[in-house]
């Protein structure tokens, strides 16, 4: 069972040997909660960290030599990321009240205040249900129940400060930054030429134990359930199977190898997870041109910061370096990066349609159709002028009818 100090969660595993008389290993492999990565890992108790491809969560795993009837309890020392810092909220709630103040001499002034309240609201709702649910007042499992509920809360009202923010810019009023988030975080987009392909490696190694016999070793190692048949485009010695039941692909064959020695495979296989290396320097280009814009029109320096920012990430993001071999870490790296890519595309594409709005509110128009009906009328003596001119010119186009007329009933 999980237990908490004050600023970690420890799990707790046990391990048994169910052995009346012999010693023996026990191999244990426990899935750690949602949203935990090996950085978030205190102390593990001598285990080391997976990624379980199939399931997306991070696991502990080791082997453990018991006595007869043993049983050992490890431990798995945990940060505690189930707690929303009351920095965070504070934060939200003076941008909420700061966006009404600001909105409240537009016509979005009774939005504005409304969503005040509703952020407000929420955060209020979230401070007292953390305070409910705090390490050491309740069980881990319910303090982390409890942050997955008030996350849901919270990211509402991420959304609601959002809506303010943009209701400022297309007011033409800088929100002096911007920390809300936008109302749908958008998939990787469709490219209109295909990605370009990528290849992996996954290695095999096999080592003989024995110092004095050559053995003979079967090999089956399965694929990653994305990869099909067709994906697998040098499979060396090796052939490739399918297990229907498992609906998986898996590389097999046989293997001689000597005493104490070590034979490495590698097969090549088409990359699944590599996808977006087009969409990062797209994406920049995006926030660099957006960035741009921002910084010659000069009205909205909460965008310049928010560009600027989101262009340094994405710097960051291209330089990071990349798995060579594909195994899980490889797959937990790539999934990663496109739930990262996804969340500043969802964030590039707020401030591109706010910005939009604002530049088409009509603004300028309205202002080149004021200036033209506030120009100064024209002078009586022109006024009548004009008239008389009207008149001759109908006189005259009536008198030629009359004549036309005349000469056709003549």
């Amino acid at each position: 069972m999980p237990c908490a100090d004050a600023a970690s969660v420890v799990l707790r595993i046990r391990a048994v040997n169910p052995s009346q008389t012999e010693s023996a290993p026990v191999a244990i492999k426990s899935h750690l909660p949602a949203r935990v990565r090996p950085e978030h890992i205190i102390r593990a108790d001598g285990l080391t960290a997976g990624y379980d491809v199939k399931e997306g969560l991070y696991y502990v795993e080791g082997d453990v030599a018991l006595a007869p009837k043993e049983v050992r309890t490890l431990e798995v020392e945990i940060e505690d990321i189930w707690t929303i810092p009351p920095a965070r909220l504070q934060g939200l709630r003076k941008q909420a009240e700061s966006l009404a103040s600001l909105l409240s001499d537009s016509e979005h002034a009774e939005t504005a205040r409304r969503l005040q309240r509703e952020v407000d609201a929420g955060l209020a709702r979230v401070e007292t249900a953390q305070q409910r649910a705090a390490i050491g007042l309740v069980q881990p499992l319910e303090h982390i129940q409890a942050y997955e509920r008030n996350l849901e809360v919270f990211e509402r009202t991420e959304r609601d400060i959002g809506v303010l923010e943009n209701l400022a810019i297309a007011a033409g009023k800088d929100p002096g930054t911007l920390i809300g988030a936008p109302q749908v975080i958008l998939k990787a987009p469709a490219e209109d030429e295909p990605a370009k392909e990528h290849r992996a490696r996954v290695r095999l190694d096999l080592h003989n134990p024995s110092p004095n016999e050559k053995r003979t070793m079967k090999i089956k190692h399965y694929l990653p359930r994305e990869l099909a048949v067709d994906d697998v485009l040098d499979a060396g010695e090796l052939k490739v199977g399918i297990d229907s039941e498992k609906d998986m692909r898996y590389v097999y064959g046989t293997a001689e190898i000597e005493p104490l020695q070590t034979v490495a495979y590698e097969i090549v296989v088409r990359d699944r997870w590599r996808v977006d290396d087009g969409r990062v320097p797209a994406l920049y280009a995006r926030a660099t041109n957006m960035l741009a814009a921002a910084e010659r029109d000069g009205e909205f320096e909460s965008v310049v910061t928010f560009a600027r920012n989101l262009s340094e990430k994405l710097g960051s993001i291209a330089k990071q370096p990349v798995p060579e071999t594909l195994n899980a870490e490889y797959i937990a790296f790539y999934r990663d990066q496109r739930r990262e890519l996804d969340k500043i595309d969802g964030q590039i594409t707020r401030i591109e349609n706010i910005l939009r709005t604002a530049g088409e509110s009509g603004a300028d128009f309205l202002k080149e159709a004021h200036d033209v009906f506030k120009a100064k009328a024209p002078e009586k003596k022109t006024t009548w002028a004009i008239i008389y001119m009207v008149i001759g010119f109908l006189f005259v186009v009536s008198f030629l009818f009359f004549l036309r007329w005349y000469g056709v009933k003549s």
